[in-house]
């Protein structure tokens, strides 16, 4: 790098910004295959923006390599300059908004898996009250893990999380919005535990993401992992073909019922899981944001109560 170079001042350019939110990400996440993952977009795209970024501002962020993933000391710098940055933009936007009486943009909203199978289905319903009253905004739902959708939050990648069994940060208000009751299910045709037996004697399905209350369940009962399953949907699939017992929204099972699916009554169940909508305390959140918080709060809201 030339002294010349190294005098420049930097101005800020959308394109900057973009690159920004891309580097804010790797931050977040540790590294780029997961950035990329959490974008939607590909690996060499997210490195493209990256090294873009290091050539425009003339400095190495990262070390990237066998090692593995590490910020340099002047990276660290801008990852802390950034988020003040993209937090100063969200409430830039919201302010805009906010004045102008004019509600556009997107509604980032981060959900787990299957969360839908609530049986009232809140979530869509909260989606169509917000699309009668701000007909400018564009959804953006993201399916993720239950150990990033806080941080998403936090770091501005997502304007609305809902999540169950959250970590509580200061930085974040939590709202209760439903509840799920799960309980242990074995395919109907499976006449294992008929007599009584423990639930140990049977191949458990263990869940690779799931609500952390299950683990106090597991415990209980001595599971032993027989399988082990991505997602609720792959987990009814494993206990639908007859290999063990799951623990399973009982609203989930009754909307699929060509599984067969039988429920084995035992003490402790149903397991009570609450769901929370979560959004910053650090910075006023957008009309819409709050709304939809209010609308997920309140079933008995409609698109004309909603106001």
């Amino acid at each position: 790098m030339t002294r010349q170079t190294a005098r420049k001042l930097f101005h800020l350019a959308h394109a900057d910004l973009v690159k920004l939110r891309i580097f804010a990400t790797i931050v977040r996440l540790r590294g780029l295959s997961a950035a990329a993952e959490e974008l939607g977009v590909s690996l060499p795209t997210v490195s493209r923006a990256l090294a873009d970024l290091e050539l425009r501002i003339g400095m190495p962020l990262c070390r990237r390599g066998r090692s593995g993933f590490a910020l340099t000391q002047e990276g660290a710098e801008l990852a802390t300059a950034t988020s003040e940055l993209l937090d100063g933009v969200s409430r830039f936007e919201t302010e805009v908004n906010r004045v102008s009486r004019v509600h556009r943009g997107s509604l980032r909203i981060g959900i787990i898996d299957n969360v839908i199978s609530d049986s009232d289905f809140r979530i869509s319903r909260a989606l169509k009250a917000i699309n009668a009253r701000f007909p400018g905004i564009y959804p953006e739902v993201l399916m993720l893990q239950q150990s990033t959708i806080e941080d998403a939050v936090r770091n501005r990648t997502i304007d609305l999380g809902i999540t169950a069994d959250p970590m509580f940060f200061q930085s974040l208000t939590y709202d209760e919005i439903f509840a799920e009751q799960s309980s242990f299910y074995v395919a109907a045709g499976d006449q294992r535990l008929i007599n009584g037996e423990p639930l140990s004697h049977l191949p458990y399905i263990r869940r690779r993401h799931k609500a952390y209350s299950f683990q106090n369940v597991e415990q209980r009962y001595d599971l032993q992992p027989g399988a082990t399953a991505d997602g609720l949907e792959a987990a009814a699939i494993i206990v639908g073909a007859g290999l063990g017992i799951a623990l399973l929204p009982e609203n989930y099972v009754e909307q699929m019922i060509s599984m067969s699916l039988r429920k084995v009554e035992q003490e402790g169940t149903p397991l009570r899981v609450q769901f929370y909508a979560v959004t910053r305390t650090t910075a006023p959140a957008a009309p819409v944001v709050t709304q939809m918080v209010k609308i997920l709060s309140n079933p008995e809201l409609t698109e004309a109560s909603a106001a």
